[in-house]
């Protein structure tokens, strides 16, 4: 895809409030662009029909219409294995091994999920467009769907901002102890950055401090010196599961950040989403790695 070929979307305003910025309400409800990317790749903006500008107002029920550019990256395609579960023109879903970024960053310019999706999908540095529609941390293993197309990627994208993409999370937990903490529940709060150590995340109930996440568990079953935990959260916050966790008095196993350092024992095991042109969702599965089976027999024999 070129420059030139822009791409569109239209929608009625659904506002349950007061009037909202079109900036602001493209960034939050429409689950296209961020507001930091509306200046430099917007092309139109219509309101009702008449050319707008981005501090306008919009109103639950205006017609709001606008294009902008496809994002272009330079990122360099290199020849790394992949572990496909699906793939058709639309999407690529894969099972990501732990230890592998999903795309460049700090320290970390290549060898990313990103880099090798690039490869797989034949296309060059300068055409490519990463696709990422959702993360996993660099030592979270488990599926992961990516965009091959703008359109795709905000097809999905809409869906997880929705909240209804189902993901499920397997994880050994240290200090499960039966009696002393529910087999199943809920946790319920807000997650920010620590202020003492900028790498980190904590929670608590100040919703002015942090973004809401939501976390379902279950014990699956406990292994006396560990237990298998099943997580399912309805939100997506950075380290939620490992936050949540080490909330619960629970940190995972292997969690150098938030416990202690073994290798994380964390993996998406399921997602069910809709993918384009398809009225019923399908679930994707990638079944708990061998990671788990080894370190379970490790300690059974310790």
């Amino acid at each position: 895809m070129t420059h030139a070929q822009y791409l569109e979307h239209a929608e009625i305003v659904s506002l349950n409030g007061a009037p909202l910025r079109v900036d602001q309400y493209i960034a939050a409800y429409t689950a296209t662009l961020k507001r930091s990317q509306l200046k430099n790749r917007l092309t139109a903006l219509q309101i009702n029909g008449k050319a707008a500008k981005l501090s306008q107002l919009v109103h639950n029920g205006d017609t709001l219409k606008f294009s902008w550019l496809p994002l272009v990256s330079t990122l360099q395609p290199q020849d790394i294995s992949l572990n496909i579960i699906y793939e058709d023109d639309n999407v690529c879903v894969i099972n990501k091994e732990q230890g592998m970024a999903v795309h460049p960053g700090a320290g970390r310019p290549d060898g990313t999920l990103a880099n090798a999706l690039a490869y797989h999908l034949g296309l060059s540095g300068g055409d490519y467009r990463t696709g990422i529609v959702h993360r996993l941390d660099m030592d979270t293993s488990g599926v992961i769907i990516t965009a091959k197309n703008e359109k795709t990627h905000n097809f999905l994208a809409h869906q997880f901002k929705e909240r209804r993409v189902q993901k499920r999370y397997l994880a050994l937990v240290h200090n499960f102890i039966d009696g002393q903490l529910a087999l199943s529940g809920l946790i319920d709060n807000y997650i920010a950055r620590s202020r003492r150590n900028r790498l980190l995340f904590c929670c608590g109930d100040d919703e002015n401090r942090g973004k809401r996440a939501i976390t379902n568990y279950t014990l699956l079953k406990n292994y006396g010196k560990v237990s298998l935990v099943l997580f399912k959260p309805s939100t997506g916050r950075t380290h939620q599961l490992r936050v949540h966790s080490a909330y619960m008095g629970q940190p995972i196993v292997g969690d150098n950040l938030y416990g202690k350092d073994e290798g994380l024992m964390l993996h998406a095991w399921k997602l069910r989403l809709t993918l384009p042109s398809e009225s019923e969702p399908r679930t994707f599965m990638a079944k708990a790695p061998e990671r788990f089976y080894r370190y379970l027999r490790e300690i059974n024999e310790s």
